[in-house]
C-alpha cells in the first residue's frame, strides 16, 4: 500500500500542474524539433505522433521523479529524532527511540526503532491544511522482531504526531489487543538528517 505526503486535493493539483507543463514542453519540443520533418508519407506523421506521445510521457516522468525528490530534501519535517517513549508498559516504563519520518510527494513512510524492535508505518494520513502546523496520524506494525532476544509479540498501533512550524512537538501512540499498551513521545534533541 502506497502512502502519499499530500492529501488529495493538494495532490491532484500537483498531478494536473505537472501533466499541463508537460504537455507545454512537449508542445514547444515539437514545434521546434519535429516541426521541421516534412511529411510526406502518411507513415512519417505516424512516427511522429508515436515520438509525440513517447517524449510527453517521459517529460512528464522525470518532472515527477525530479519534484519528488527535491520535496524530500526540502521537506523541513524529514528526518531523523532521537526521543523517549513514556509508555504505560508495566506501569510505567521510558524507552529511548529513533523515529524516522520520509515524507514525499508520491509516499510517505515513518519507522520506530528501539534498542530491540521495529515498527513501520501502515497507513498515513497528513493532515497540512495549515502549512505550518499539523498532524500526521499513522498506522503502524511491529512483526515482534525483537533485536536482543527478548520476546515481543507482533502488533498493531496507531500514532499521532504534532507539529508546529514545521517541528515536531509531541506525539502520542496506543496499541490494539496484542499488547494494550499507550504512550507519548518525549522529543529530546532536535531531528538529524536522514543521510539521503
Amino acid at each position: 500500500m502506497t502512502t502519499y505526503g499530500l492529501t488529495r486535493d493538494y495532490r491532484y493539483k500537483f498531478y494536473m500542474f505537472i501533466v499541463l507543463f508537460s504537455l507545454f514542453l512537449e508542445y514547444v519540443t515539437y514545434t521546434l524539433w519535429f516541426s521541421k520533418i516534412k511529411v510526406g508519407e502518411q507513415w512519417v506523421f505516424i512516427v511522429q505522433l508515436l515520438l509525440s506521445f513517447i517524449s510527453f510521457s517521459t517529460i512528464a516522468s522525470v518532472l515527477l521523479l525530479v519534484t519528488d525528490k527535491l520535496y524530500s530534501k526540502l521537506n523541513r519535517i524529514n528526518g531523523r529524532y532521537n526521543i523517549k517513549i513514556e509508555s504505560s508498559y508495566k506501569g510505567s516504563t521510558i524507552i529511548d527511540a529513533t523515529l524516522e519520518i520520509k515524507v514525499g510527494l508520491r509516499k510517505a513512510k515513518i519507522v520506530l526503532k528501539t534498542s530491540t524492535s521495529e515498527s513501520n508505518s501502515k497507513t498515513i494520513f497528513i493532515d497540512n491544511q495549515d502549512k505550518d502546523n499539523y498532524k500526521i496520524i499513522y498506522t503502524y506494525h511491529n512483526d515482534g522482531n525483537c533485536f536482543k532476544g527478548k520476546k515481543l509479540v507482533q502488533h498493531d498501533g496507531t500514532c499521532i504526531l504534532t507539529f508546529k512550524n514545521k517541528e515536531l512537538k509531541d506525539g502520542y501512540y496506543y496499541n490494539g489487543a496484542e499488547r494494550k499498551t499507550y504512550g507519548k513521545y518525549l522529543i529530546i534533541r532536535e531531528k538529524e538528517s536522514s543521510g539521503e
